[in-house]
């Protein structure tokens, strides 16, 4: 029994150090996982940062030839606006000189009709009339020519100001499309870029969102990312020491459960012959009993299980002399609601049993009530009634006690498992051979040498590149340094 203990209590330790083993390979794996995106992300921040001041100048320049365009439009626009209230000022003085000319034309008609009357006795006004008219006339010209080429001057200025007017909104919706495109305000001014993450909470650990936008107020952002990546490499470097360390402390845990699993498989050869020896010893005492011809059976405290009611059923069935048998006592042993079944078929194979006790086991109430449900169904029983508050079952043919069944001090139904753990049928421990057969059992560390007998001189191979060194980059120079961190 001893013996038993100490394996069952190697075998707990085993299972925490399987335990705690993968616990530490996921918390390592995690890590892993953490580093390799902050490299990733440091990775993308770089190169976004060289693209966004690429576009930025890119836009600068944009914006610059797009202002002095504008300008110029602009003066070109008030030019076109002087001279076009130039021309209405000069076609309003020809429309009303033109006004005047028509009254004075009228006027003269009238007056000529006037002095044609008069043509007889005054040629000489007549003369000087008509050299008037003559002139008028010629004014008249004068002025239509002019009204006419003002006209044409006037239309022209209207197609140059719709051209102005078309050309002053493309550059409008270049403009605006420039600030979409290049994400600025109305002012000019680029817009803060903040980065949402829905699966780490990194970003607010590290205050990148805050960062960011205080770098994009600043004139010149590249000195505080400059210093922000130094501080995310030193982040890095940290994490991959502590990844180093995590995995020494995980193949010394190797070592370590590759040692206990050597001394549990002696331990459990020497149990296997031990439990042998154990159900031939009590399978060889209940079949002297029943060579003796014993009415009673006593198998107290001997530490049944399901597996050796099984055997003992197998007993019964072989030997003939079951008519004899009047009281079975199994107090004291490892019975759980599994054997309830088999427990029922030896009731059934013993006729003349009068007591079956059962006390001091880990039997439950809902196996209780499954005994009680059984022997009612068994033929000459007519009454059936709980006894002891409820710690024996009465079993009556009639007015004569039949049968009588004891079920005091149960235990625990979880100390029978605990206690099983060392009758168990299978003890190949094929859950640690698993785990010590994948990824995660593989020795890679020094093994502790009081456990194993040698210490290896192997040593934890990290997963982690260095820090500035990666597939494509393996020189450290290249990492932009910033007072005196790198």
């Amino acid at each position: 029994r001893e013996m038993a203990d100490k394996v069952y209590s190697l075998m707990d330790q085993l299972r925490l150090g399987q335990q705690e083993l993968k616990n530490q390979e996921l918390e390592s794996q995690n890590r892993s996982k953490r580093v390799n995106q902050m490299e990733k992300q440091s990775a993308s921040m770089q190169a976004r940062l060289s693209l966004e001041v690429d576009s930025r100048q890119v836009a600068e320049g944009d914006a610059r030839a797009s202002l002095q365009v504008a300008n110029l439009l602009e003066k070109k626009n008030r030019k076109l606006e002087d001279s076009l209230k130039l021309a209405q000022k000069a076609q309003d003085h020809a429309e009303a000189r033109l006004k005047e000319l028509q009254d004075r034309a009228v006027a003269l008609q009238s007056q000529n009709a006037y002095l044609a009357s008069r043509v007889d006795g005054q040629e000489e006004d007549k003369a000087a009339l008509k050299q008037e008219v003559k002139r008028t006339n010629e004014q008249i010209r004068e002025a239509t020519l002019n009204g006419q080429q003002l006209n044409k001057t006037l239309v022209g200025m209207e197609d140059e100001l719709g051209a102005l007017e078309a050309t002053a909104a493309a550059m409008t919706a270049e403009m605006d499309y420039i600030k979409r495109e290049d994400m600025l305000d109305e002012t000019g001014r680029t817009k803060p870029i903040l980065i949402q993450s829905n699966e780490s909470n990194l970003v607010e650990r590290l205050q990148i969102n805050e960062f960011i936008y205080t770098a994009q107020q600043g004139k010149n952002p590249v000195p505080m990312l400059v210093e922000k990546v130094s501080h995310l490499l030193e982040l890095l470097h940290t994490a991959q020491t502590q990844a180093d360390q995590y995995l020494n402390d995980l193949s010394r845990s190797n070592g370590l459960v590759q040692a206990l699993r050597k001394k549990n498989l002696s331990l459990f050869e020497k149990a296997q012959v031990y439990e042998g020896f154990k159900m031939r010893a009590l399978m060889k005492f209940v079949s002297n009993s029943f060579d003796s011809g014993f009415s009673n059976l006593h198998l107290d405290g001997l530490n049944f299980t399901n597996k050796s009611m099984t055997e003992l059923l197998r007993l019964l069935t072989s030997f003939s002399c079951v008519d004899q048998i009047s009281t079975v006592r199994l107090s004291g042993n490892a019975l759980t609601d599994e054997c309830v079944d088999t427990m029922l078929r030896i009731i059934n194979g013993i006729p003349y049993i009068k007591m079956l006790d059962l006390s001091r086991n880990h039997f439950t109430r809902t196996g209780i009530q499954t005994f009680e449900d059984a022997v009612r169904q068994i033929e000459g029983i007519t009454n059936v009634v709980r006894g002891g508050e409820g710690e024996k079952i009465l079993a009556h043919s009639g007015n004569q006690l039949r049968l009588t069944i004891l079920f005091k001090d149960q235990e625990d139904p979880k100390l029978a498992e605990d206690q099983a753990g060392f009758n168990a049928q299978d003890l190949s421990v094929k859950a640690a051979d698993d785990f010590l057969n994948s990824a995660a059992g593989v020795v890679t560390g020094p093994v502790d040498p009081i456990m194993a007998g040698q210490a290896p001189t192997m040593q934890a191979e990290s997963i982690l590149p260095p820090i500035g060194k990666s597939a494509h980059h393996e020189n450290t120079d290249n990492i932009p340094t910033h007072r005196g961190r790198r």
